[in-house]
């Protein structure tokens, strides 16, 4: 149905070199290959009659020239949860622009993942109900496009998943490219998951097209469906760098993520870096010594081994290991005495120690915007409590990582600005600069069941 015959599907993450082939109809392997070759002509000339541009090699930890940095702003997308008709709590994510295909590019919003791996859109010939409101994007309108024989890729994302077929072609960040130009500063060749499956979790949901994962190379099928790979190696941007801001404010612009480098000015502290565990693995993962709730050492990852944190920009809440989920939330849970807005709550700060720093997260970061009935989480309630403030929690298992296992989403990222170093294998994080967000109107809460999270965690 639709452009493409459809593939079979495979595993997750595993490629079957004896899946049917994904045949693009009304175009033949060798027209693509002769239109392949005259845009790659086409681009190598455009490129030679521009203007070089100033590129700087950076040292540890060191900045790029900014003229050399392609930054994207990016949106809060912010989703009512309803309930019986009534507003109980939001959905959030960040979502940017990029562009794809040759000459002519399509413009697709995409959420910038940090805890996946590869770049998943929306194909022509998906017709799930996940598919209908978003921008598509169809392989036969780019003279850029290759198809990868015999491939398809079934991936998970958190409580969901995707199916689709693997394509390479010309990936622009940023600002839309001039047409029939290929931009040498935002632009790179890169694989493509042309998703004809969705699920509804979590894609239904959100006004985002699709995915761009940033995680680590090892987290695609191969090094050319990695941006991340693209972005250390295709000597484009030579920090092999990105760098996040999440604001908790709405408007377009308070947040952004850069690529070649940092931006010194958004921060209200120097750096810190620090190095990566398991990085063949895929995830930006840090060891964590010791968690903190208050001044209170939580026995976790002493008496229960190892604990390790993986910064996702894809994941709404704090996740903790499932195990541990029911004392987090009756540690962190407060009464609502009268307050609309439990971001005020009078609760403890929550520290993770990594080797040599300490990410602190206030309750105005951890906490759910809005009161709750604590029964409807399957909390105990205190005798007479009605509402109570509870914490953004969630809880996570992914075996091959270990039973210790936290990630730090929303919660910690919105307060801290990150810099991911794909060369170097390490993250650098610093107390961000933020401007104050509005507060929302929660006067018309009553006792309700919150299902708020965003997971979108590879796996």
């Amino acid at each position: 149905k639709g452009h493409f015959q459809r593939p079979i599907p495979i595993d997750t993450l595993r490629i079957d070199s004896h899946a049917t082939s994904l045949l693009y109809l009304e175009k033949s392997r060798a027209m693509m290959q002769h239109r392949y070759a005259h845009a790659l002509a086409l681009a190598a000339l455009t490129v030679l009659l521009q203007p070089a541009h100033a590129l700087v090699s950076i040292g540890d930890g060191a900045p790029q020239e900014r003229s050399s940095r392609v930054v994207v702003p990016l949106r809060r997308e912010v989703t009512p949860v309803l309930h019986e008709g009534k507003l109980v709590s939001y959905k959030t994510a960040y979502s940017g622009l990029l562009h794809v295909g040759f000459p002519r590019a399509v413009e697709m919003r995409v959420v910038f993942d940090t805890g996946s791996g590869h770049l998943v859109l929306p194909a022509a010939n998906c017709f799930d109900k996940a598919c209908w409101t978003k921008q598509k994007y169809s392989p036969l309108l780019s003279n850029m496009s290759l198809e990868e024989d015999m491939n398809t890729v079934t991936i998970g994302y958190g409580k969901g998943k995707v199916r689709g077929s693997l394509v390479k072609d010309l990936v622009c960040i940023g600002p839309k490219p001039a047409d029939g130009v290929v931009n040498q500063d935002n632009c790179v060749r890169n694989g493509i998951v042309a998703a004809w499956e969705m699920s509804d979790d979590p894609f239904l949901s959100f006004p985002f097209d699709g995915i761009l994962g940033l995680g680590l190379g090892s987290l695609a099928v191969t090094d050319d469906f990695s941006f991340t790979h693209q972005l250390a190696t295709a000597g484009k941007w030579y920090s092999g760098q990105f760098a996040v801001l999440l604001s908790r404010g709405d408007a377009e612009g308070d947040s952004e993520i850069s690529f070649g480098g940092y931006d010194p000015d958004h921060l209200l502290e120097p750096l810190t870096w620090v190095p990566l565990v398991k990085p063949a693995m895929g995830y930006w993962m840090v060891d964590l010594l010791n968690v903190y709730v208050g001044d209170t050492r939580l026995d976790i990852c002493s008496d229960e081994g190892p604990c390790v944190a993986i910064l996702d920009t894809g994941t709404s809440h704090l996740a903790v290991p499932a195990q541990h989920l029911d004392t987090f939330k009756g540690i962190l849970k407060r009464p609502a005495a009268g307050l609309s807005d439990c971001r005020l709550a009078p609760a403890p700060n929550l520290t993770v120690e990594m080797r040599g720093w300490n990410l602190t997260m206030p309750p105005e970061t951890y906490m759910r915007e809005l009161p709750i009935d604590p029964s409807q989480l399957n909390m105990q309630a205190d005798e007479g409590e009605e509402l109570a403030c509870t914490a953004r929690l969630m809880s996570v298992a992914v075996p091959q990582v270990g039973p210790n296992m936290f990630i730090l989403g929303e919660p910690a990222l919105q307060r801290y600005y990150t810099v991911y170093d794909a060369k170097r294998l390490q993250v650098g994080l610093g107390l961000a600069k933020q401007r104050e967000p509005k507060r929302p109107d929660a006067r018309d809460v009553k006792k309700e069941v919150v299902r708020d999270e965003v997971f979108l965690l590879q796996h």
